[in-house]
């Protein structure tokens, strides 16, 4: 490979990672999830059951390794409207 081959070998390789898709993470599958995840009252509201009965029905699914939602900061519960028809 001689000195003026460099130049362009890295270009293509740039090139190419350029059209590489960024790495995902779990907030970008948070934020992509096509609206499926709900607050807690929004969740109530379409099981009809008050929001302290879906933070329960959350506690009780994670423990029982079925989950409906994530508890985040120890303070708010996502919950994936996908899952709840387990709730039934």
């Amino acid at each position: 490979m001689n000195d003026d081959e460099i130049p362009r070998l890295l270009e293509q390789i740039a090139a190419r990672l350029r059209l590489r898709r960024p790495r995902r993470d779990w907030l970008d599958e948070c934020l992509e999830a096509d609206g499926d995840g709900l607050k807690t009252d929004e969740a109530a509201a379409i099981a009809g059951v008050s929001a302290d009965t879906i933070r329960r029905r959350c506690e009780a699914a994670g423990a029982a390794g079925k989950p409906i939602g994530v508890l985040q900061a120890r303070a708010v519960w996502l919950i994936s409207q996908r899952r709840l028809p387990q709730l039934d």
